[in-house]
């Protein structure tokens, strides 16, 4: 889409698609470097689910996490709206069950369901090396 400068609408339009794009090229990211992160789900019933793994998938529609035991949970995305979390706004059960390097977070609420996910994304060091945190 090429910049007119007679569109008032063009900037907002362009960050609006930036503000989709990024919670799933995070997602992406905590996928391909196989971070480890924890979620804690509120179903609309009020019932509250936790589950600890990493990204296995992420599109559009669905979240896929796997666990250390290889056990699956596919979370809705369809529609969600996504929000930056920090670890000092996560929920106590949410942090209850991960270290203070579970820095990273995001909380997004498809309808169906409301949920906060934080990572852990530092990347371990080699020998010789020192750890960097991945943004």
């Amino acid at each position: 889409m090429a910049y007119r400068e007679d569109d008032p609408f063009y900037l907002s339009d362009l960050i609006s698609e930036l503000d989709e794009k990024i919670p799933f090229d995070l997602m992406g990211i905590m996928r391909a470097m196989k971070y480890p992160l924890a979620v804690l789900c509120i179903e609309t019933s009020g019932e509250e689910s936790l589950y600890a793994g990493h990204v296995k998938n992420v599109s559009h529609k669905a979240l896929e996490i796997e666990n250390f035991d290889e056990r699956q949970v596919t979370l809705p995305l369809g529609g969600a709206d996504f929000l930056v979390l920090r670890r000092d706004q996560a929920p106590a059960s949410l942090k209850a069950i991960t270290t203070g390097a579970y820095e990273e977070g995001m909380q997004f609420d498809s309808g169906e369901i409301n949920c906060y996910l934080l990572a852990r994304m530092t990347k371990l060091a080699s020998p010789g090396t020192s750890s960097k945190v991945v943004a």
